[in-house]
Formats: C-alpha cells, sequence, structure tokens
C-alpha cells in the first residue's frame, strides 16, 4: 500500500536543505557556546546596534538555521581543529566601498587567493576561506594572522573571540560582488577548497612547524607560549571596549614581548581582542604597530620572564631524594665519594625534571586546544598519552646527562621509575619514545643507606687491634716500634692495641 503514495508526497521536510549540517561540516563552529545580539527597534538615527552577549548554552541547529535565514543575530566560535578561518574586513571609519575594496584586493593578494565565500556584514565583508585539510586552530590563526599582516583586517573567529554567522541572502559573488541569488546550501556547495599549503605555504605542516621550534634560539617551545598567552586572552574574550585600551595594552603587550612575538605578531593578537563597536585610533594596525614597537624598545627586558618554572608537585622533592639515594658505587677513596655524590645530584637534578615536564604535559593533554595541537605535531600523542605514556625528548635527555658522562636513564629504567612503552622510535614521522613514570612507587619508601664513615673507620680499627695482639702473642719478644713498623702504622695505635 505504500508504493502507492506519491513521491512527491514522502518525507517533505527532508528535502528542505539541511543549513546547520552544512554548516557544521564547512565552518567548524565550536557547539558549547555561541555569541549573539538583541533584535533592538531602529532609533532616531537609524537601526541601533545592541553589544554582542555571549551564552553558555550550546549552539543548536535551530540557532544555527535562524541566523542563516536573517531571524537573529547570532555569532559563533570556532572549533580546536577547524577545516576553515574568515577574515574580518570593517570600514568603522565609515570610509565607503572603495575603501573596503582595497583591503578586500590586499587580503586576496596577500591569501594568493578568493575567499570560498563572502558576506557583507553592516560594517564591511566578511571572508571565508574552507580547507581541504583540518588544521589545529592555534597553528590556523597564528598563520592567518601573519600572512594578512600589515592588513586592517581580523582573522575571526577564533576559540576565543566569535564571529557572525553568514546570512543567505547577504552572500555576496568573491569576484564581481553582485548578490549571489543562491541558496546558502548551494553557495557552499559550490564554494572552492584550498589546500592550506595552498595559503600559507609549507610553513603550516607539522615537520615544518616542529623544525622551526627547534630551531629558535632560546629554545623556547612556541607551544608553551601559545599556552600562558591563552590563558590571559581569554580574560578579554568578550572584548576590549573603549576606555580600557590603554590599560589592557599595558598589560599584555609585555607579555607578548617576553614571549617571543614580533611587534607585528603582538599588534595582530591585540587588534583580535577589540570589540567590533571600538572605533579608537588603536583599530588602525599600522598606527596599533608603532605603539607595540616603541613600547618593545622602551620596556626592560627582564621585567616579564617569558615561562615560568612548572610548580613542583607536593612529593617531588621527597620522589627525587628517595631516588636519588639508591644510588651506589665504591666509596673507599675521596674521589669515589666526590664521584658517588654527583652521581646522586645527576639523578636528583634528572627526577626533578621528568617530574616538571611530566606535570607541564598533563596541563596539555586536559585543554583540548593544546592537545589538538601537539597531536597534529607529534603523532599518536594523544593515542599515548590516553594510555598513561610520556614522551621523553632528546632536550630533556640532554638536560639531564648535561656534561656528565654516567648515563641515567638505564638507572631510571632498572629501578622501575621509568617504564618505556612497547612503541619504537621512528624518525621519519617525529615520533618519540614514550614511557610511564611511576613516581608514587617511590613515596615514602625509605632507601637502604651505606653505613656513616666513623662506624666503618671503627670497625677498621677494631680488626687492626686484635691483628696486633694476635702479632703480640705469636712474636712475645717484639717491641712495639717493630709491631708498628710491621703494620705500617703509629706507635700509639700500637699501644693501644696492647693496652686492651
Amino acid at each position: 500500500m505504500d508504493n502507492n503514495i506519491p513521491q512527491t508526497t514522502r518525507n517533505v521536510k527532508s528535502a528542505e536543505p539541511d543549513n546547520a549540517g552544512i554548516f557544521h561540516e564547512n565552518f567548524s563552529p565550536y557547539r558549547g557556546r555561541h555569541i549573539y545580539r538583541k533584535q533592538e527597534p531602529a532609533g532616531l538615527f537609524g537601526d541601533r546596534l545592541s553589544p554582542w552577549l555571549t551564552s553558555e548554552h550550546p549552539l543548536t541547529d535551530a540557532k544555527i538555521t535562524g541566523a542563516i535565514l536573517g531571524r537573529a543575530v547570532i555569532g559563533y566560535f570556532l572549533a580546536v581543529f577547524p577545516r576553515s578561518f574568515c577574515v574580518d574586513i570593517d570600514d568603522h571609519a565609515g570610509k565607503g566601498a572603495g575603501y573596503l575594496l582595497s583591503v578586500y584586493e590586499t587580503v586576496c593578494r596577500k591569501l594568493n587567493a578568493r575567499p570560498s565565500l563572502l558576506c557583507k556584514t553592516p560594517r564591511g565583508l566578511h571572508a571565508f576561506y574552507f580547507l581541504t585539510h583540518p588544521v589545529p586552530e592555534l597553528l590556523l590563526t597564528e598563520r592567518a594572522r601573519a600572512a594578512v599582516a600589515g592588513v586592517p583586517a581580523e582573522v575571526k573567529p577564533t576559540s576565543q573571540a566569535g564571529t557572525r554567522i553568514p546570512v543567505e541572502q547577504r552572500l555576496i559573488d568573491p569576484l564581481t560582488w553582485e548578490p549571489l541569488g543562491r541558496p546558502f546550501a548551494a553557495a557552499v556547495g559550490a564554494a572552492a577548497k584550498y589546500h592550506p599549503v595552498e595559503l600559507f605555504g609549507l610553513s603550516v605542516m607539522p615537520d615544518a612547524v616542529v623544525e622551526t621550534l627547534k630551531s629558535r634560539k632560546d629554545r623556547v617551545v612556541r607551544v608553551k607560549i601559545w599556552e600562558k598567552i591563552g590563558r590571559l586572552e581569554a580574560e578579554y574574550a568578550g572584548g576590549i571596549r573603549a576606555g580600557t585600551t590603554n590599560d589592557v595594552l599595558c598589560e599584555l603587550i609585555p607579555v607578548y614581548r617576553s614571549g617571543g612575538l614580533t611587534p607585528e605578531e603582538a599588534a595582530a593578537e591585540f587588534s583580535a581582542l577589540l570589540d567590533p563597536s571600538y572605533t579608537g585610533e588603536l583599530r588602525a594596525y599600522r598606527r596599533l604597530v608603532r605603539r607595540v614597537q616603541s613600547f618593545y624598545k622602551k620596556e626592560p627586558e627582564t621585567r616579564f620572564r617569558a615561562m615560568p618554572a612548572q610548580d613542583p608537585g607536593l612529593f617531588t622533592e621527597a620522589i627525587a631524594g628517595t631516588i636519588a639515594e639508591l644510588v651506589t658505587g665504591p666509596a673507599e677513596s675521596r674521589q669515589q665519594k666526590a664521584a658517588l655524590t654527583q652521581r646522586k645530584r645527576t639523578v636528583k637534578k634528572a627526577v626533578l625534571l621528568v617530574e616538571g615536564w611530566k606535570s607541564y604535559i598533563e596541563s596539555v593533554v586536559r585543554d583540548r586546544r593544546f592537545l589538538e595541537m601537539w597531536n597534529y605535531l607529534y603523532p599518536y600523542f594523544k593515542k599515548n598519552t590516553r594510555e598513561g605514556y610520556f614522551p621523553l625528548s632528546s632536550n630533556i635527555l640532554l638536560k639531564i646527562h648535561g656534561h656528565y658522562e654516567w648515563d641515567v636513564l638505564p638507572f631510571l629504567l632498572e629501578i622501575g621509575y621509568l617504564e618505556r612503552a612497547p612503541y619504537h622510535y621512528t624518525s621519519i614521522y617525529g615520533v618519540c619514545y614514550y614511557y610511564k613514570i611511576h613516581s608514587f612507587k617511590f613515596v615514602g619508601e625509605k632507601p637502604q643507606k651505606p653505613a656513616p664513615v666513623k662506624k666503618i673507620r671503627h670497625a677498621k680499627a677494631k680488626s687492626r687491634a686484635e691483628q696486633v695482639r694476635e702479632f703480640k702473642r705469636q712474636h712475645q719478644n717484639a717491641t712495639v716500634r717493630e709491631i708498628a713498623s710491621a703494620f705500617g702504622c703509629s706507635l700509639d695505635t700500637v699501644s693501644r692495641a696492647l693496652k686492651k
């Protein structure tokens, strides 16, 4: 009976385009929260723009569809591993279409490509670029900002700053700027998708990023810089408003500088945090760069530290001391004692370094953004850390060994502090050795210490006295001087032995 039903009446709802699904697949939104603007009636002097507000409620399909059809003003944040990015071109000073066209052409020239999708906004343009392969948001944002450096445009959204969902009726042709006149689903389906290398070159590939990190003179891992800067910028995710820009500038720019960012990179980071309603002098990118360069020259080098030392755990010192006391070796001569003491210090230093590294890796794993970044740069990082294995790079081992010839790693493996993963080292793909770190195995353990020096000397002295008395019993006519000469000791030593 069902076969007699006309095809046109079946699943009428499914024939409608799934705008929300298409948006999710191509724009890579973070679904956990979103931004929105309240709909306000037009005022005496035209449209009134209410401030952007952040909602911690999920970005549902209904909200996405409503925003695409123009029923609501909603913005989205970027996922941690996206396939797209957007360049926001605004005309806050009201310079007109000619100014927007000039900036737009400059952006296209910098990226060597027209955007996949172009949308008009109340104050300018949003140029969306779709990618064939996902790139971690931290790396994608950095590369996009570097590509459009010097252009009065912002790279938005990010995981911290949101941007408006494109409206179907405002889509325009990236080449002619004429209204597109196509449904949202059809426009996105026909949009070009670029390989990341086409837009940013080989510098966006994992091996190139790792080589860049290795070649830094100060050996500060760039991922650590992203982590600290990300925590500070999260405080201003709602946007920096007029009247507070100078105070925030004085707070953030020293951190950017001490973190190793160039003035252009620092200016791009700060510009991305400005509230859309801000129209002050710092909105001009060149003006902002000059302010940052001036600050860089005048600010003392040591006022801020780029990366604070990792906070040691509660039992870290105890664990390091316990393991150091397990080091054994000959201690007969002064040189042997000094060598043994140095080995213990080396082992303690090694354990403190490993424990600090473990603490840092645990903080990376807890943050999804940095976890995806590390997994992009170092294959199998996410999988191995989930299994309880931590990577130990050659840099960590070099810090452990220093200029001493004694190899600490076999000792730490022998006592069970480290346990090597069953996965092999692969230099081609940048896969290092992973280890389990059994820290709490050594909490509260009391290692067997060697006997104190005084007791050893007392035992030797007692043995010598017995030998002297035995020699006297066998040679009753021997004098004290003759006995001292036979044993190579002093006359007083022989006299004290014979009196007992």
